[in-house]
């Protein structure tokens, strides 16, 4: 059974910025220690086994009410292939701070497909940013 969390501290940090900087690039060229300030400045979620071994990983830069970017969603690559990117994507979403922002971006090269299933729709002519509007809350 998959767990997940938003402690940071349970997350494997190593194998994350490895990811990071030499498969996604998004921190290519940067030292490690840049992933602290990634981790402390986002909402991060591991996706754990019960041997605490991580197997999936995403954060959410946000303002916890207008606005939230959906970022660095990924699935370690030996535990593809069972539906991990969905769990994760759904527990990003049910998440107090993101579940009620007005919308959530996030730019993909190749993962239309899976966000599409979620609500999100493309926005730019390069097709890489999508966005999920959510229903605004009436004022009271």
């Amino acid at each position: 059974m998959i767990t997940f969390s938003t402690d940071i501290s349970k997350i494997e940090k190593e194998r994350v910025y490895r990811f990071l900087s030499e498969v996604s690039g998004r921190l290519e060229g940067l030292p490690p220690q840049a992933l602290e300030t990634v981790l402390n400045n986002s909402i991060c979620f591991g996706a754990y086994l019960p041997s605490g071994e991580q197997v999936a990983f995403a954060r959410v830069i946000t303002d916890k009410l207008t606005f939230a970017y959906l970022c660095d969603l990924f699935v370690f690559e030996e535990h593809r292939g069972k539906g991990l990117s969905k769990q994760l994507l759904e527990e990003v979403l049910s998440h107090p701070d993101v579940k009620e922002v007005q919308s959530i971006g996030l730019a993909t090269p190749d993962a239309h497909d899976l966000y599409s299933q979620y609500g999100f729709i493309r926005v730019d002519p390069s097709e890489r940013l999508m966005v999920r509007f959510n229903k605004r809350k009436p004022s009271t």
